[in-house]
C-alpha cells in the first residue's frame, strides 16, 4: 500500500514537472476552461478574483512588508486586468440581457443574434480570467518575483488601458438604469443572476 502511494506521488510530481511540455495538457485545460466559463456565472469569477487579491495582499503585507496603502495599490495593479475584464463582462451582461437593455429593443432574428453576441462577449472575459489564473498558478515563484518588481515601477500604457476599461465599464454600469428603458429592479435581478455563484 505504501509503495503504491509513493509511486503515485512520484508520478504526480513527474507530471507536474513536465506538464508544460505536453500539448494534451494545454488542449485539455482549454476545453475545461471553456466548459467552466460557460457553466459558471460572473459571481464565481468575482470570488476567484477576490481570493487572488486576498493572497496578493498577504504577500505584499507579510512578505514584502509594504504599508497598507502601498500594498492595496500593488494588489489593485496586480489584479487590474481581471477587475477590468470582470466589469466589462458585467456591463455586457446588463446591456445585452434578454429582459432589458439593448436586446429588449430588438425583435426576432436580431434578438437571437444579440443573445449569441452576449454569450460570446461574456465568455471572453471569463476565459481570459481563467487563463490569467492558470499562468499565475503554473509558476507561482515567477508570478511573485514579477509582482515584487512591478510594485515599485510607474504604470505603463497597458496598465493605464486596463484602468480606462475598468473606469468606463464602471461608469456605464452606474448610468445604465438612466440610459436604458428599464427599472432598477430589473438591473438588480440581472445582477443577482450574474453575481450569486450558486445561481447557474
Amino acid at each position: 500500500m505504501e509503495n503504491t502511494l509513493m509511486e503515485l506521488l512520484r508520478s504526480a510530481r513527474a507530471f507536474a514537472a513536465e506538464h508544460d511540455d505536453l500539448p494534451a495538457f494545454h488542449a485539455g485545460f482549454l476545453v475545461l476552461s471553456f466548459f467552466v466559463a460557460i457553466l459558471l456565472n460572473l459571481g464565481a469569477f468575482a470570488f476567484v478574483i477576490l481570493v487572488h487579491m486576498a493572497l496578493d495582499l498577504v504577500f505584499f503585507r507579510d512578505v514584502q512588508l509594504l504599508s497598507w496603502s502601498r500594498a492595496l495599490r500593488a494588489v489593485t495593479r496586480e489584479n487590474l486586468p481581471d477587475i477590468a475584464l470582470f466589469l466589462a463582462g458585467l456591463t455586457v451582461a446588463i446591456l445585452l440581457h434578454e429582459r432589458t437593455g439593448i436586446v429588449a429593443l430588438g425583435a426576432g432574428l436580431m434578438r437571437s443574434g444579440m443573445e449569441v453576441a452576449r454569450g460570446l462577449l461574456l465568455l471572453l472575459p471569463k476565459l481570459a480570467i481563467l487563463r490569467h489564473l492558470r499562468s499565475t498558478l503554473q509558476d507561482v515563484s515567477r508570478h511573485l518575483a514579477e509582482s515584487r518588481r512591478s510594485a515599485n515601477r510607474p504604470w505603463g500604457k497597458v496598465e493605464l488601458a486596463w484602468a480606462f476599461i475598468a473606469a468606463l465599464a464602471s461608469v456605464t454600469l452606474a448610468i445604465a438604469p438612466i440610459l436604458l428603458p428599464f427599472r432598477m429592479e430589473g438591473v438588480a435581478a440581472i445582477l443577482a443572476d450574474e453575481l450569486i455563484p450558486w445561481r447557474l
